[in-house]
């Protein structure tokens, strides 16, 4: 009997302190936070997965405490229902690892698989930790039993809450915890920017690694699903961005590849019509500005913009739109009757380009010395400052009444005529030389008179208008021929014989003349 004792004493020893033994020579642990619903597998003291997963309905119902994996099993019935292993039906999964909780050695609690996929990372067991079954499967085939196995419910990281308990880890490296990633440099959360080989990561306060947008000293960044930092063109949420080479979001004027760009305020690419800083803007479907052409009628120039004009109007009465009946009209549909051909060039304007403003100084009876008074004066000045485009009819009121009192006086009429021109075109010049201005040549006034006369007259005209030419020239400016055009159909223009003005179809005609060149 006394042989019998020592050898069951022998042999008791030898079962309660092998199980310690192997538990404790294991470099094995299995952490889970109730409070974020995450399981951490740890071997060799490094971290090497986390997972999400569910515990109980109440805080209660999964113990808190230490523990160890005491049986391992594959497809466990679920006893209280009698639903057998593996039956697609079974709560528990086919994967179901036992604790040591509470007194119960494995057959209670564990941590195990699911029929309901939807109920990992929710408050919703008996008490039993469930993970998806995918993932219980590889943790099964790596945990190795007696585990240590700690719960609890802690705002500390992994790695604080395994050193609080005795164990010895460091974490290096890329860890998973409740879907987000940090990277761990011996055991602590990398924060703020981090160079990993060519790629910037950045991670918040906490070490989360962050994606999607970052504002980080009143800057914007893009981190891509990966985390990676993004440079060049991004496409979010339907519309692209720009980030610079240091990752910062780009807004405003951008130049690349030959192409310009722009970038409003939140960083969008914009396409289609902009307006910015007072001036229309197109961008074609790929973000890039249309130059040098038209869209939709409407003209843009060499630097992308809407081409703005400010068109100021100096003359005589053909500017003012003298008829050839003298009298007003009512205006009909838009149009005025007594329209001279400013009006029909501004209305041109209008159609292709952005009319900022149109002027029209012209007066009937005006000469030169009457155009020159109105240099002179700071309105018209600011005006001519300003103006993009300028258009002058003068001098015809110097020489015509002379053609019908006294021919010997034209020549020296058209003289000063000529001299005072060139102190126009001089003047405004010095006002703005880069405006573009244009000057008209007068038609014949008189192409009823009989040939005889027309013999005498025309000539004298010819002169006018040599005269007229030779100062534009001089100046810069552009002469505008409307003799031709006038005397091809006169009668049609120039409706009454009595009076030398055009009607509104002549008026057009000299604006389309002035037009060829302008447009």
């Amino acid at each position: 009997m006394r042989k019998l004792s020592v050898i069951l004493v022998l042999l008791f020893s030898f079962i309660f302190t092998n199980a310690p033994a192997e538990a404790a020579g294991s470099s094995q642990l299995i952490i889970i936070n109730k409070q974020t619903n995450t399981l951490a597998f740890y071997n060799a003291g490094k971290l090497v997965r986390t997972f999400s997963v569910a515990t109980g309905k109440t805080k209660d119902l999964t113990p808190e405490g230490n523990f160890r994996i005491v049986t391992k099993i594959i497809n466990r019935p679920y006893y209280k229902l009698g639903i057998p292993g593996g039956d697609p039906r079974n709560p528990m999964g086919n994967r179901f690892m036992g604790l040591d909780a509470n007194g119960t050695y494995g057959d209670t609690y564990g941590i195990h698989g699911t029929n309901d996929e939807s109920s990992i990372g929710k408050y919703i067991s008996h008490g039993c930790v469930r993970m998806h079954n995918a993932e219980v499967h590889w943790l099964f085939d790596q945990v190795q039993l007696y585990t240590p196995v700690i719960i609890t419910y802690s705002s500390s990281s992994f790695d604080t809450i395994a050193q609080s308990n005795g164990y010895n880890v460091i974490s290096n490296g890329w860890v998973q915890v409740s879907g987000n990633w940090f990277y761990y440099v011996n055991g602590k959360a990398t924060t703020g920017w981090m160079l990993k080989g060519s790629q910037w990561y950045y991670f918040d306060g906490n070490g989360v690694m962050k994606t999607g947008w970052v504002l980080y000293k009143g800057q914007w960044y893009y981190l891509d699903k990966s985390g990676v930092m993004k440079t060049g063109w991004a496409l979010y949420k339907g519309y692209w961005y720009y980030l610079d080479k240091s990752g910062v979001m780009h807004t405003g004027w951008l130049s690349v590849g030959g192409k310009t760009y722009y970038l409003d305020q939140s960083g969008t690419m914009k396409t289609g019509w902009v307006q910015i800083s007072g001036k229309w803007y197109y961008f074609n479907k790929d973000g890039s500005m249309a130059v040098n052409t038209a869209i939709n009628g409407y003209k843009v120039g060499p630097d992308g913009a809407w081409i703005q004009v400010d068109y100021v109007a100096l003359g005589d009465s053909l500017a003012a739109g003298m008829t050839p009946e003298g009298q007003d009209g009512p205006v009909v549909n838009g149009v005025d009757p007594n329209w001279g051909y400013p009006n029909y060039i501004a209305q041109d304007f209008s159609k292709s380009y952005q009319l900022l403003k149109f002027v029209n100084y012209g007066v009937s009876g005006y000469k030169t010395d009457n155009v020159l008074a109105d240099l002179a004066k700071a309105d018209v000045q600011n005006e001519i400052k300003k103006a993009t485009h300028i258009t002058i009819d003068i001098g015809a009121n110097d020489v015509l009444p002379l053609l019908k009192t006294d021919l010997n006086q034209v020549p020296q009429a058209i003289t000063t005529a000529g001299t005072n021109l060139y102190k126009i075109l001089s003047t405004i010049d010095q006002l703005n030389p880069k405006a573009k201005v244009y000057v008209m040549g007068y038609y014949n006034p008189f192409p009823y008179y009989p040939q005889d006369q027309q013999a005498k007259l025309v000539p004298l005209l010819q002169g006018l208008n040599g005269a007229i030419q030779q100062d534009a020239v001089k100046n810069g400016a552009t002469f505008v021929a409307t003799d031709a055009v006038i005397a091809a159909n006169y009668k049609n223009y120039i409706t009454n014989p009595q009076n030398i003005h055009v009607s509104l179809p002549g008026y057009q005609v000299i604006a389309g003349e002035f037009w060829k060149v302008m447009q």
